[in-house]
């Protein structure tokens, strides 16, 4: 059972590239996504991107506890090079940034990084 998440305390972010090959890449997040933190999402994003096979990222952002519009539109840009899942449970804070700036239209949630996969 995870920590509940303390609100004040800060988390730097963690990145972290599932080895796996296959059509279907995972990128695990943690931590806080700001534009301190999301040039090493973007290298990550853009490694598997270039990758021969890749079709499809997944990034199981259920630890991410903060995400700013620097990281949004880093997700962004993303989408735009390859399909992203975002799989949670998602944040609240990290939910209502993307409710608010309707880019939950845009990318394909899922509650699971199993669910992800099978979508």
């Amino acid at each position: 059972m995870r920590e509940p998440i303390n609100e004040e305390q800060s988390v730097p972010a963690q990145i972290v590239i599932d080895p796996a090959d296959g059509p279907v890449r995972v990128i695990h997040c943690a931590g806080e996504l700001d534009m301190d933190t999301v040039d090493e999402l973007r290298r990550a994003g853009e490694l598997i991107a270039n990758a021969s096979g890749a079709e499809r990222l997944i990034l199981d952002v259920s630890e991410v506890t903060f995400a700013d519009s620097t990281a949004l539109n880093c997700l962004l840009r993303l989408h735009q090079m390859m399909p992203v899942t975002l799989s949670g449970p998602l944040h609240r804070q990290f939910t209502r940034l993307l409710q608010v700036t309707g880019t939950d239209a845009v990318f394909t949630l899922s509650a699971s990084i199993e669910e992800a996969r099978s979508g």
